[in-house]
């Protein structure tokens, strides 16, 4: 479901679209055909959708159904623990800064099943003593799920951390859960 929020002369600047999932709506805001932020909504599958809807692709062009669309199957496919690539050029980042760009893109390189920490990503993009910022970055992660901050945990001790999310460490622990068990029966390509 999306619908427009600012229109400049005949294009749409910026739309929302809801997307169901295992976990209840995800909410998405869009700049143009960029993915601005998801929202990992508390409200249920059966609740009022999480942003008013006076249309269902109606004043929408081609480029704008085909990514709701894409990102439908993004979603379908995380929550099937299988990862692509190809979702990286859905995601707005002229925000970052270099280094942001960086742990986000190593964070995105995680794949479902595995886990990375502060620290072993901060040696991942050259920054051995940027733990912290590593965290900073992973809290203000505009698109969860996708980027999935939740594969990335304090130490490899158990400590997974903080999860900025609704539920916050229990959604955490469900996700990371969910992966695991997609690994152990086999679900999921490559290695685990």
């Amino acid at each position: 479901m999306i619908r427009n929020l600012k229109k400049n002369s005949n294009s749409i600047q910026a739309w929302e679209s809801v997307h169901r999932s295992p976990m209840g709506y995800l909410a998405c805001a869009w700049d143009g055909m960029l993915l601005q932020k998801i929202q990992i909504t508390t409200q249920q599958i059966g609740d009022p959708l999480p942003m008013a809807s006076n249309s269902l692709l109606r004043n929408f062009d081609e480029s704008q159904i085909e990514r709701v669309q894409r990102l439908d199957q993004a979603f379908e496919l995380f929550f099937q623990s299988e990862f692509d690539p190809d979702w990286w050029d859905l995601f707005d980042l002229r925000y970052a800064t270099s280094f942001q760009t960086k742990v986000l893109r190593a964070c995105f390189e995680i794949p479902p099943g595995k886990t990375s920490t502060y620290q072993g990503l901060a040696q991942e993009v050259g920054s051995p003593l940027a733990a912290r910022a590593v965290g900073s970055v992973m809290s203000s992660n505009r698109f969860p799920l996708l980027i999935p901050c939740h594969r990335v945990t304090g130490s490899c001790k158990g400590n997974l951390g903080g999860y900025s999310a609704p539920g916050g460490l229990d959604t955490k622990r469900w996700l990371l859960a969910m992966e695991s068990k997609a690994c152990e029966i086999g679900t999921v390509r490559g290695d685990c």
